[in-house]
């Protein structure tokens, strides 16, 4: 298995295999950059095996992102925000009735060049702007976020949403920290980071399902089981991973979501980890419980169809408030 990493050094990616640690700047055949991963499905939207159900769930993370920017926007309107990862800029409608300007970035250019058609799109007659601009959030320059967008580098944001890309910033702690620090200097003081990302518990539950996920395999020690692909044949997404009973935590795995997302190298985010980086860069925990508590208190209806439940039940929301 092919691991996306960052040189901090070098200021790009390179590329370690789990299995034989082999090193590489360029990406193997078989493990696609993110970027390039991103980009390659464009406009595949559709071609998903179970439309109905993948339909299904891409309204209920919307409703669920939707209600998370209600809850962050605390009834306030002309807000700035700054949409990390933004892909495609699927959250445009859902800032326009709270934002004033949203700045947004990610790494994908042929996802970016899709937000900014849609903005030209959306923007007609809407006083909020919406801006977007290729940009890797592991990159160490420009000294501030808001530069990228032509403003002055001490100007902050009232909000940062992180939406389903927390994991990729994981690969090190040290990245971590870089990413969660970035956020919080791009925000002003008491301002609010909204984001989404993968329960490790639920997810080792899911790779490991033959083992404790609490026993990990002591120094030179073999395994007692093989991780085992953690899907149902019937899944929406697909789940693999090549480590030992999370002998690496975070510990690599795949993760691929037809139509959506590519089977790509994510790195697991153990609370414990999570929430020592968050107080080592700024931020205090407002909220933080599964996508699915977050969707019955806050979401008109959730799905009742299984495999939608299993892919949002990966999920946990947390809400984040600079100190």
């Amino acid at each position: 298995m092919w691991v996306e990493h960052w040189s901090k050094t070098h200021q790009r990616p390179f590329y370690a295999c789990v299995e034989t640690g082999e090193r590489r700047w360029d990406a193997p055949n078989t493990a696609p950059a993110i970027s390039e991963g991103y980009d390659s499905v464009i406009g595949a939207a559709g071609a998903e095996t179970d439309e109905l159900a993948m339909k299904t769930l891409r309204t209920f993370h919307n409703a669920v992102k939707r209600a998370l920017i209600t809850f962050a926007s605390a009834g306030r309107t002309g807000l700035r925000v700054m949409d990390v990862c933004c892909g495609k800029g699927g959250d445009m409608h859902k800032w326009r009735p709270y934002a004033q300007e949203v700045h947004g970035f990610d790494g994908a250019r042929e996802c970016v060049a899709e937000a900014t058609r849609r903005a030209q799109v959306t923007g007609n007659g809407s006083p909020c702007v919406f801006r977007y601009v290729v940009h890797d959030a592991r990159r160490d320059k420009p000294a501030a976020w808001a530069s990228l967008f032509g403003e002055e580098t001490h100007a902050a944001y009232d909000v940062v949403s992180a939406q389903f890309c927390v994991h990729y910033f994981f690969s090190s702690r040290d990245l971590a920290l870089h990413f969660f620090r970035r956020c919080r200097e791009s925000t002003l003081p008491g301002g609010t980071m909204i984001m989404t990302y993968v329960d490790e518990e639920v997810l080792s539950r899911r790779l490991f399902p033959a083992s404790n996920s609490d026993d990990v395999p002591s120094e030179g020690s073999a395994p007692d089981d093989v991780p085992s692909e953690g899907s149902a044949p019937d899944d929406l997404c697909r789940l693999t991973t090549t480590v030992p009973k999370r002998a690496a935590v975070p510990y690599p795995y795949v993760f691929g979501l037809a139509g959506c997302v590519p089977d790509l190298a994510e790195h697991a985010i153990p609370r414990e980890v999570l929430r020592g980086v968050l107080r080592d860069t700024g931020w205090d925990i407002t909220r933080d419980e599964t996508l699915l508590a977050f969707a019955e208190a806050s979401c008109p209806t959730v799905p009742s169809d299984p495999r939608v439940l299993r892919v949002s039940g990966l999920y946990r929301v947390g809400v984040l408030t600079a100190c």
